[in-house]
């Protein structure tokens, strides 16, 4: 029944005390001309079970490659999409979402939204260089996790330097999507994941 009404990509979950259920991501949704990037969340019971009907998020349009999903202090949550060009060369509104979105039982309601990959484009060359890029052209994000202090942990898949995968620290995320820029939020290069193999 899930699939007669979308396509169902697993990108990442959480788990959702306000719904006693796991909240999943999926890359896409909908299917090609019918409901295509509809705002569609996904529950999933403690026992693996996947409701046959998504959970609207009431506040978008529709959004794209969502790759992220983290536990927001008050009970929500975070989504972030990959920000990244599409196979066809086009990095569209849908592609760039960074939202809070407010969970309850009866349904789920994006409270704020952004562009994160606008927002990176809006920094100097020192700025960029700090996060570790030369432009926000090759930029792919691929996960993010919540922290002890209320921030995000946010995972790259491009682009990789000599150390590895870049994790950024983001402090203070709803200061960004109040309309502050990446610096007022605290957001700073943390570390990597070192990718190094011996072959």
């Amino acid at each position: 029944a899930l699939l007669a009404a979308s396509r169902f990509e697993p990108s990442a979950l959480v788990w959702s005390p306000a719904r006693a259920q796991y909240l999943v991501a999926s890359d896409d949704t909908g299917h090609e001309n019918v409901d295509e990037h509809a705002p569609w969340l996904f529950a999933m019971g403690a026992d693996g079970t996947i409701e046959p009907s998504p959970i609207r998020l009431r506040g978008l349009e529709k959004f794209s490659d969502l790759e992220s999903i983290a536990a927001a202090p008050d009970g929500g949550v975070y989504l972030l999409e990959s920000q990244s060009f599409s196979k066809k060369g086009k990095r569209s509104a849908a592609r760039q979402v960074f939202a809070h979105v407010a969970v309850t039982a009866a349904g789920a309601d994006v409270t704020a939204h952004v562009s994160l990959a606008k927002l990176l484009d809006r920094l100097d060359a020192q700025g960029l260089a700090a996060l570790g890029l030369d432009d926000t052209a090759s930029l792919d994000i691929e996960g993010m996790t919540a922290t002890r202090e209320g921030g995000l942990l946010i995972g790259l898949k491009a682009p990789l330097d000599l150390e590895g995968a870049p994790i950024w620290h983001l402090a203070k995320p709803d200061a960004l999507l109040a309309g502050g820029s990446p610096s007022d939020a605290g957001l700073t290069l943390w570390g990597h994941v070192p990718l190094r193999v011996r072959a």
